[in-house]
């Protein structure tokens, strides 16, 4: 009973398949007829009406100027750059803090000023008067200084302030104060303390860090 029922069942795949191939050589042959006597088949005329989409090539600037978008500097980075730059500045500067008898010497009619030379050699000092400004940084920042020193690497950004006091009697005095720099300042080749301002009197030798330029006060 049961090769029975498996036999019956090839009978009908068989049969199935059989009936298909048949199909399948009837639908060619009236295919083969319609072309030779110029009718297609509604399929075939419908493949045949279809269009055949054309890929172009994408035009990025056309697009672009389609959409509206526009790929200009806005310049928002430039103005943060010198914003950033400007408060680095301002915190520099406020590094240093004048003292409260803190006085322009430019009303008086003494005269301060400091003559650099750069080597023993040097016959030609450069003159730098002192007159306008109550106090003067010197280091090698030339962005925050007033006197640079630039022939050393031992000289910090900010080394030493020269600075001009009002005395109790009326009379004004320059002054140096060393502002903790790394590698020392030095009056008369004698170095002085750190964050303490020493009095300067006429002919007094200055030197920062291990630079070889020599800074000479003259008051007259």
């Amino acid at each position: 009973m049961y090769k029975s029922s498996e036999r019956s069942k090839d009978e009908e795949k068989t049969k199935g398949s059989r009936y298909r191939e048949s199909r399948y050589r009837e639908s060619r042959h009236r295919d083969k007829h319609d072309v030779s006597h110029g009718n297609l088949s509604s399929s075939s005329r419908n493949r045949e009406k279809s269009p055949v989409r054309e890929l172009k090539p994408v035009d990025r600037k056309e697009n672009n100027n389609n959409v509206g978008i526009q790929l200009k500097p806005s310049g928002l980075l430039g103005r943060n750059e010198k914003s950033k730059k400007i408060a680095a500045s301002k915190k520099e500067n406020d590094k240093y803090s004048p003292p409260k008898d803190s006085i322009v010497p430019a009303s008086l009619s003494k005269s301060f000023q400091l003559f650099l030379f750069k080597s023993e050699d040097d016959k030609d000092a450069t003159k730098i008067v002192l007159s306008s400004k109550s106090f003067y940084i010197i280091g090698k920042d030339e962005e925050v200084c007033d006197i640079i020193v630039r022939d050393s690497d031992t000289v910090s950004s900010q080394h030493a302030v020269v600075q001009f006091r009002e005395k109790s009697t009326g009379n004004v005095s320059a002054y140096i104060i060393d502002m903790d720099s790394k590698n020392g300042s030095f009056l008369n080749e004698v170095e002085i303390p750190k964050e303490r301002y020493i009095e300067l009197k006429n002919q007094d030798i200055l030197r920062f860090g291990e630079s070889d330029w020599e800074y000479i006060f003259i008051s007259s």
